[in-house]
């Protein structure tokens, strides 16, 4: 639509129409987008030579599994004996309670028949009411 020209009833041309007049004459001007000449051939050309210096790179690198098998035997022990620390930790605070060694190793509540029964989990009966 030409800004110039009144729309229908003799409203005047809105902001939003004298913009989009004024970009469709600057896209006829300008011609559709395009790349120069030998574009394609210019991006492929780098891509090839930076997949050749990676290549070049990651020859002279380690495989991964040698990495991760690496990583693992150091870190490992040290994950061990912070586990070793943290269950003597949990053993040493409940020296009092009745529990099993293993129970106070892991950090585990004690368990009775009160605790048992007294879950927070809603109990529904047959027809799906709650009891």
């Amino acid at each position: 639509m030409n800004p110039d020209t009144p729309r229908e009833g003799n409203i005047p041309p809105t902001d939003a129409d004298i913009l989009a007049s004024v970009l469709k004459d600057h896209r006829q001007a300008v011609g559709p987008p395009s790349f120069r000449e030998g574009f394609s051939d210019r991006v492929m050309s780098r891509l090839a030579e930076s997949r050749d210096r990676v290549m070049e790179t990651s020859s002279s690198l380690p495989p991964f599994n040698m990495v991760l098998e690496r990583m693992f035997l150091r870190m490992a022990p040290l994950a061990a004996a912070a586990m070793l620390v943290i269950a003597a930790m949990n053993v040493i605070s409940t020296r009092d309670s009745n529990s099993p060694l293993l129970d106070r190793a892991l950090g585990l509540p004690t368990v009775t028949l009160a605790s048992a029964y007294s879950s927070n989990w809603d109990i529904l009966d047959q027809n799906g009411e709650r009891q």
